[in-house]
C-alpha cells in the first residue's frame, strides 16, 4: 500500500510483474497481499527487495505461501518456474478469514486442499524432514483427509473451511521447513508449460508420486 494506492494482479507472477510491483511499491512502509498464492508470492519478493513490512491475507487455501520461505516466479520467456528461498520472504502478519473462502468453486477447493495435502505428504518423506516438520505434517494430514471427504460431498460450512485453513497453515510450515518433492517439481514444470493451475497440476501427479515414495520409505 502506498497511501490509497491499490495494485491488482492475476495469474502466476513473472519477473516482469516483480519489477512492476516494486516500482509501484517504492517508498511504501507496508505491503498488504490480499489474494491467492501467486499474489502473496509476488508481494513477498517486493517485501524482501524493498525491505518493507508485509501483511498476508489469503483468499484461497492450500498454497501455504503465507507461511513459506519459498516463492515461485515464472520466466516470461521460457515459462520456467524459478524457486526463490529466503526467510526474508516471510510476512510479519498473516490474517485468516474463512469468509474469504466462500466463493471458491467446489472443484478448485478440492484441488487446493490436495495441494495442502501434498505439502504435508512430501515434507514428511523429504530427506530434509525433521521431528518438528513431521509434527506439522501429521497434524495437517488427518484434518485435510477428513475435510476432503466432506467438501467432495458438498459440505463447505464455516467449521470445515476453518479446519482446512488451519491444516493448510500447518502443512505450509512443514513444507517451508522440509521442502516438497517430485509432485511439486512435476507440477512446476508441466503446469507452467501447459497453463495448468498449480494445485490442479499437483493433483495430476500426486498418486503416482505417492506410489513411488511408498517404495522408498517406511513412512
Amino acid at each position: 500500500t502506498n497511501g490509497s494506492k491499490s495494485i491488482f494482479h492475476s495469474g502466476e507472477p513473472s519477473e516482469l510483474d516483480v519489477e512492476a510491483i516494486k516500482r509501484e511499491s517504492k517508498g511504501s512502509r507496508t505491503i498488504i497481499a490480499l489474494g491467492g498464492g501467486s499474489v502473496i508470492d509476488l508481494a513477498k519478493i517486493a517485501k524482501r527487495d524493498l525491505g518493507i513490512k508485509m501483511i498476508a491475507i489469503p483468499t484461497t487455501v492450500g498454497s501455504g505461501a503465507e507461511v513459506s520461505q519459498f516463492c515461485l516466479i515464472t520466466d516470461s520467456k521460457t515459462k520456467k518456474k524459478n524457486v526463490v528461498a529466503s526467510f526474508e520472504l516471510l510476512p510479519e502478519i498473516v490474517i485468516y478469514n474463512s469468509n474469504l473462502f466462500k466463493t471458491i468453486p467446489k472443484q478448485k477447493l478440492i484441488y487446493q486442499t490436495i495441494d495442502a495435502l501434498s505439502h504435508a505428504i512430501e515434507s514428511l518423506v523429504s530427506r530434509m524432514s525433521n521431528p518438528i516438520s513431521d509434527i506439522f505434517a501429521l497434524s495437517a494430514l488427518d484434518s485435510l483427509y477428513e475435510c476432503l471427504e466432506k467438501i467432495s460431498l458438498g459440505d463447505t460450512n464455516e467449521s470445515v473451511m476453518e479446519k482446512i485453513a488451519t491444516a493448510s497453515f500447518l502443512a505450509g510450515l512443514a513444507q517451508s521447513s522440509a521442502a516438497t518433492g517430485l509432485a511439486h517439481s512435476f507440477s512446476h514444470y508441466f503446469g507452467a508449460k501447459n497453463d495448468i493451475p498449480h494445485s490442479k497440476a499437483v493433483s495430476i501427479f500426486l498418486l503416482d508420486v505417492l506410489e513411488l515414495n511408498a517404495n522408498s520409505t517406511n513412512k
